[in-house]
This record gives structure tokens, sequence and C-alpha cells, in this order.
């Protein structure tokens, strides 16, 4: 069981989150965060970090501070997808150079086994750990797991790819005798929005409906984007300010495009079958 966890809050939100399980610490961040974790504990011992996109990740080490080694990528335009921090260690700052490229090693065999993106141009490091040293460091990273899995309920490799949205067929929504069609569920929400922006008669509608906060999926306009602690973003940019809730199932995504609908008082037909 995690001992405590720890909020540290920025710009009056919560945004770094430490989790401690002795021995070891796992810290949940925003890059837009950067700037504070150049003081925290955590950030400055040695660790494995996982920067995280979309549907992109990055695997690094640090065998010094973590912190040095994410300012460098924050600061690489090659790197500018991602928008989460994830990285874990000892709390005794006691992982060595055979510890953290075991590690990193390890987490990159395993990215490569799902549909994300891997941005690491290697395969990690290969040097000589010992048994004790491996079995130490094996415990650090199902600590790491633990935590995610049972604390934070977050799924690193999880893929925001659906078998939706890969669909061939044409689908569209009906609106007072317009057809807004998209190439996939998903694509017909989204245009089906962007639609209603560009005509003068129903942008008022979708502005009126719009949330002061993050999209919901049974509200799905709001002005801020949401991002899950693992870097899955669960809207779709309409323009600027302005986010649609599109993490949803076929069934989920259409009761909310209903829901909305209902709200304004626009009648609309479903051609998704």
């Amino acid at each position: 069981m995690v001992t405590h966890t720890v909020i540290i809050s920025d710009r009056a939100k919560d945004n770094i989150t430490v989790y401690t399980k002795e021995p070891a610490f796992l810290v949940i961040a925003d890059r837009t965060d950067l700037k504070a974790l150049k003081y925290l504990e955590e950030a400055n011992k040695a660790g494995i970090y996982i920067l995280l996109g979309e549907n992109q990740r990055y695997v690094g080490q640090a065998s010094n501070k973590i912190y040095e080694r994410l300012a460098a990528h924050h600061l690489d335009e090659n790197k500018s997808w991602w928008n989460q921090i994830i990285f874990f260690g000892r709390e005794d700052g006691h992982l060595d150079k055979s510890q953290t490229d075991y590690l990193e090693k390890k987490l990159i065999e395993e990215f490569k086994k799902t549909e994300l993106q891997l941005d690491n141009n290697t395969v990690g490091n290969r040097s000589y750990i010992e048994k004790t040293s491996k079995i130490k460091a094996d415990n650090i990273w199902n600590l790491a797991q633990e935590i995610m899995d049972e604390v934070a309920h977050i799924n690193i490799f999880e893929t925001t790819i659906t078998d939706e949205e890969n669909g061939t067929g044409q689908y569209f929504i009906e609106l007072e005798g317009h057809k807004i069609s998209g190439k996939n569920y998903r694509d017909n929400q989204k245009q089906f929005f962007l639609f209603l922006l560009k005509n003068s008669r129903y942008r008022k509608l979708v502005e009126e409906f719009c949330l002061n906060g993050k999209p919901t999926p049974s509200h799905c306009i709001g002005n801020e984007p949401s991002i899950r602690p693992n870097g899955m973003n669960y809207t779709a940019e309409l323009e600027k300010n302005m986010y649609l809730y599109v993490h949803l199932s076929t069934k989920e995504r259409r009761k909310s495009i209903q829901n909305f609908a209902n709200a304004v008082g626009l009648k609309i037909i479903f051609h998704w079958d």
C-alpha cells in the first residue's frame, strides 16, 4: 500500500503528484510544471523517466539528476510532442548506472510491444548487472507499476487508437437538410461541431453551451483541454479556447452529441449504421 501522496500546487493547480512506497517513489507532472520540478527533491535524484504524448513515448534515464535530463528535452525542438512526465526511482537515490541501464532497456522493450510510437532511437544500453542489483531494480519497477495501477490508475502502455477510427465507410449526421459527414465516428463528431461553428446560425448555440473548464462525456464542449496523466488527450481542439471531448465509445459518442442537441434545441438524425 502506498504510504502517502503529496500534491504540490503550482499556479493554484494540482499538477505535480508524488507517490512513495518504500523504497520507491513515483512522480507525475505536466510539462508546464517543469520549473517547479527543479526544486522537487525526487527530481534531483537518479531514476527513469517517461515523456508522454497522446500516442507517443520516450524512455530515458538519469544517473544523477532527472530534472537536468527533462530540462534538456524541453529545449529539444524534436521533442515538442510531449505534455506529461512520469519518473521513478529510489527514495534514497541509490540507483546505479547498471540498474538505470537495465530499467531503461526493459521499458523500451515493453513499449515496442505496443502500438504506441516510441521516440527512442536505440534499444537502450547493454551493461553488466549483477543478480542482486537486478532484483532490486525489478523491485523498484514493480512498485512503480503498482502505484500507477492501483493508486494513480494510469496505463502508460495505453493507446488512443481504436477500431472505429480505422473505418473506411461514410458516416453522417443530418441537421435541418444538411448532411455533415466524416470518415469515422470520431471524425464525424468533430466535423459536426466544426460545421456548427462555421455557421453563424448555430455558432452562438455552441458558444453558449461551452463549459468554463474541461469538457466531459456528458457536456462535450469546454474551454480547456482534458489530458490524462498518461499523456492521452481526451479532447480535440475545435478552435482557440474550445475543445471537444472525443475519448468515447461509439455508444457514448452518440449520446454525447445527442445531449448537446437536446440542450440547445436541435433535431439531428444519425446515419451511423
